[in-house]
């Protein structure tokens, strides 16, 4: 950095760090103002020719681009100087780096390009920022590129807009801006600036961080004549996203999609079979297989068998089957491998709050906001019981092991059991009065356990109804939370957005997870408790090791909101289910 450039920030109250790159057109540091607050500063390589026409209409245009740069997918330009006769741009500051960096970051690890699920959600969040930028703003880019993709907790945006072009405005280079193998064949040989430039961009970049590799091959004599003639390196991408991948990078401009980049990156989803990132009504992103749809995504199996929402899930004893309930009162049974649909239970008349299966999948066992529980023979979806225990919504229920009682917990504090072989109600009684939020018998069957939402656990005598032993475990509220099949723990989400998990034998806590700037909306515990699951707000899942204290699984949110989710009874899968209906079944 020159010096007197360094002086004259370090007088506006800049500390200047560390150098984060440097490029064709300028150097970046790390800084931070004199309130503390970091940020990115770049700084030309050459010195500028105020006197030019070309600069100072270049600098006019830092105008528009900080005024523009506050899209959610752009980096913001806080401020710009011109010291020295050197451009100085202020940046915020990237809080992971760019995709290049995660790129080589997982090469260093033996891992080749960026997970696929990742992947397709970033191409995502530039494709928005471009369509901004071409579509909306008439500006174009002109160097799209892995290291220009930055990430900010976990979503990418799109760097180094207009720095590019001022900084190279003293020289040849102003028109022909751009990385070699990112920028399309008629900016570097004709200095034509197509509509296109920027989803050629993008395009390439997907190769890239696909694949781990150029597009274009390595050698630049190569990479010209391989641009020149739309040879790309295609090997690793399935045969419909090559299609997609060549037609963006056709070395003729017109020959490439015109409908935006947003709309690329959607028909890359479908011809994955993961879904569109964005809700499109109308238009099914996952294949039909009988009466259901089924697909293989990057996260799992996605099935569509009823378009409500998954208000609940869970796995059959053996696994081999999957109840999903939905908010307008349908369950839908489906058998695992091979994804299909064995029938429907239609007989509620309101959202489905839990739903199980027998340990034998002979029984489906169903409760709703309709105030009623249903006991179903699985097998033909016949029904066995129609229950209502009491006048309030049914917010848990359970069978008890290797007998013939049904429990049900209420809305505000209700419990009741039934002889499902009888259909009488053999026990009912008021456990408080805010709503249960897990219950379960024990293994005995002499007992049973609830989980209040005051944060409450008691053990009841069945012969009695009396609370034999009670213990506050937590003085904030929870508002989700799940038993262990095995009883060993609990898990629960509290007030605060934190997940805490307790031993049940020693009521202790044993550990407390800080969520950060998610906010946990649902959790399940594995069979044997060793694993908690939860879905976020964001749509993204998260898989905990208890044991290990640390996270072991992710799955990235589809675009579209996630609300329920299941451990299979090994716990070598999940559920995950969502808004449109759909359910992700995802191998660990």
């Amino acid at each position: 950095m020159d010096p007197l450039v360094r002086e004259t920030l370090e007088n506006k109250g800049f500390r200047i760090g560390r150098r984060l790159g440097r490029g064709g057109f300028g150097e970046v540091y790390e800084a931070f103002s004199s309130e503390g607050v970091p940020c990115a500063l770049k700084v030309s390589l050459d010195v500028l020719d105020e006197a030019s026409s070309v600069v100072r209409k270049e600098l006019e245009n830092l105008a528009v681009v900080k005024q523009i740069s506050t899209h959610p997918h752009l980096v913001t330009l806080i401020d710009y100087w011109v010291i020295n006769n050197y451009l100085v741009t202020r940046w915020e500051l990237s809080t992971e780096g760019s995709l290049l960096k995660y790129l080589q970051e997982r090469a260093a690890q033996g891992q080749v390009g960026i997970p696929l699920d990742q992947l397709l959600r970033y191409m995502r969040d530039a494709a928005v920022a471009i369509d901004f930028l071409n579509r909306e703003k008439g500006i174009y880019h002109r160097d799209i590129k892995p290291a220009n993709l930055l990430l900010f907790h976990g979503r990418v945006k799109v760097s180094d807009l207009g720095f590019a072009k001022i900084a190279g405005a003293s020289s040849v280079s102003n028109t022909l801006v751009g990385t070699i193998g990112y920028m399309p064949p008629e900016a570097h040989s004709r200095g034509i600036l197509s509509k296109s430039v920027d989803l050629y961009g993008l395009a390439a970049s997907y190769v890239k961080l696909r694949c781990g590799r150029e597009p274009f091959g390595e050698n630049i004599s190569e990479v010209y004549e391989r641009q020149k003639t739309g040879r790309v390196e295609l090997s690793g991408l399935t045969f419909a996203e090559a299609q997609l991948v060549c037609a963006a990078l056709a070395p003729n401009p017109e020959d490439r999609p015109q409908e935006g980049a947003l709309t690329w990156v959607d028909q890359l989803c479908e011809c994955l079979n993961v879904g569109s990132y964005r809700a499109v009504k109308g238009r099914a992103s996952v294949r039909s297989r009988s009466q259901a749809e089924a697909a293989t995504g990057p996260g799992g199996m996605l099935l569509r068998g009823h378009p409500s929402a998954v208000t609940c899930c869970s796995f059959s004893g053996s696994g081999r089957h999957l109840l999903s309930g939905h908010e307008d009162g349908n369950v839908v049974m489906w058998e695992v491998d091979p994804p299909r649909i064995v029938r429907s239970f239609l007989e509620h008349s309101d959202a489905i709050r839990c739903c199980s299966m027998s340990s034998d999948d002979r029984l489906a066992l169903t409760a709703a906001t309709d105030q009623t529980v249903i006991l179903w023979e699985a097998t033909v979806g016949q029904i066995l019981r129609k229950w209502q225990p009491f006048p309030q919504e049914i917010v848990c229920c359970d069978f008890e092991p290797s007998s013939r009682r049904l429990v049900a917990g209420g809305s505000r504090g209700m419990m009741a059991i039934c002889d499902f072989l009888t259909g009488e109600t053999i026990a009912r009684w008021s456990a408080g009065k805010e709503a249960i939020v897990a219950c379960a018998f024990l293994p005995d069957g002499k007992g049973l356990l609830t989980l209040q939402r005051t944060g409450e656990l008691a053990q009841w005598d069945l012969r009695t109804q009396l609370a034999g032993r009670s213990v506050r475990l937590t003085e904030e509220a929870l508002t989700a939370g799940s038993f262990s099949r095995n009883l060993r723990r609990i898990v629960a989400i509290v007030a605060d957005q934190r997940i805490k998990v307790w031993e049940i034998s020693s009521k202790e806590v044993i550990w407390d997870i800080d969520c950060g700037k998610l906010m946990p909306l649902e959790v399940a515990i594995s069979w044997d408790g060793g694993s908690v699951l939860v879905v976020f707000t964001d749509d993204s899942a998260n898989i905990w090791d208890i044991d290990k204290k640390r996270e072991v699984w992710r799955l990235a949110p589809i675009g579209i909101a996630a609300i329920s989710c299941a451990f299979s009874p090994t716990g070598r899968s999940v559920a995950v289910g969502y808004q449109d209906g759909r359910l992700q079944v995802c191998p660990l």
